[in-house]
């Protein structure tokens, strides 16, 4: 097998620099001397801040934008130096709009995939026609081909899109906001479809997206972006362990938790309690607790003290003058209040 050293990019960015020449307001630049790559089977998730040019990124380097300075080449050969069937036959994109194109058939939708091998007037070739069926199998929405577009949920219709992108067969597929408009099952199912699909094609597929703890579970690499006109790339793992992903959305108003890989709310604190437990009923004590603002500590001179006996879901609370045992986390919280008059 060869190394991730060998195989040659096929998105690669020289000395890129991103964002607009206004006539009036001038040059603004969002991102400077960026030089990244992408390889074949490789999911990459770009994720920042609102604003950071996440999107402007991933339009510039398709050669939606004009670059401000620096290149962008896909397969060793520069956006510019290609028309745009050339670049259709390279890329494919899924943008964060909501689908409105009336009512067109599953299988219409998967179709206008084919244009960069067809023209408008002809029709469907016989492998036209079996990468549109692959697709669909790829997805898991073959079935449904001659359904409606517009009976569809949200989370087919984006389906539906990634398959136009397959049966677009290019080596790359770039994705802006692939969940934006999903439940949390069919956000979830989204991106584990999309490494899915990496994995078993071979394609290199880049998205944007908010779905923090999502990304760091599903991304081989991640582009990180800030507020601070900052790029980093890595191992998920490793922006996490050198602090750079808590760095890059860091406020006062929540902490990200190394332990879980998500971000935790800061509430005001109200009181201490010694609690000490590694069990899952201890976890989601743990959560409740702290929402409820106590600080949790293993200071067994604390005047409050909690225990919990998972196995048998028991809760034990002592304080000064009381013990008692508890069966679920909604009276613990009831009984702390009374004890600190919260």
């Amino acid at each position: 097998m060869k190394t991730t050293e060998l195989v040659k990019p096929i998105l690669e960015t020289c000395n890129l620099t991103i964002g607009y020449d206004h006539r009036k307001e001038g040059r603004l630049e969002l991102l400077s001397n960026i030089n990244l790559k992408m390889i074949p089977g490789e999911m990459v998730c770009l994720i920042g801040p609102n604003g950071c040019g996440k999107s402007t990124l991933m339009r510039t380097m398709a050669g939606i934008q004009p670059a401000l300075s620096g290149k962008t080449l896909v397969e060793g050969r520069t956006i510019k130096e290609r028309n745009f069937k050339d670049i259709a036959r390279l890329i494919s994109m899924v943008l964060t709009d909501r689908l409105t194109v009336g009512n067109l058939s599953v299988f219409h939708i998967v179709s206008l995939g084919r244009y960069p091998y067809n023209n408008w007037f002809g029709g469907l070739s016989h492998e036209d026609k079996s990468k549109i069926f692959e697709a669909l199998d790829q997805v898991h929405m073959r079935h449904m081909m001659n359904r409606q577009i517009s009976e569809l949920s949200d989370g087919e219709k984006q389906r539906v899109m990634i398959a136009k992108a397959l049966a677009q067969d290019t080596p790359l597929v770039l994705l802006d906001e692939p969940t934006a408009h999903l439940d949390l099952p069919n956000r979830v199912e989204t991106m584990k479809l999309l490494r899915m699909l990496t994995k078993e094609t071979g394609k290199a597929i880049l998205l944007t997206t908010h779905e923090l703890d999502l990304a760091l579970q599903a991304a081989d690499t991640i582009w990180l972006m800030n507020n601070k006109s900052h790029l980093e790339t890595g191992c998920p793992e490793d922006l996490v362990l050198n602090g750079k992903f808590e760095q890059a959305f860091k406020t006062n108003s929540f902490e990200f938790d190394l332990y879980t890989g998500s971000f935790k709310l800061n509430h005001h604190k109200v009181a201490s309690i010694c609690f000490q437990d590694g069990s899952i009923e201890g976890f989601w004590t743990k959560r409740a607790l702290e929402r409820e603002g106590f600080e949790l500590t293993d200071d067994e001179s604390l005047p409050v003290k909690l225990n919990v006996d998972g196995e048998n879901r028991i809760w034990k609370l002592k304080w000064n003058g009381g013990e008692q045992s508890f069966y679920d986390v909604a009276t613990i919280i009831k009984k702390l209040r009374e004890i600190f008059s919260c």
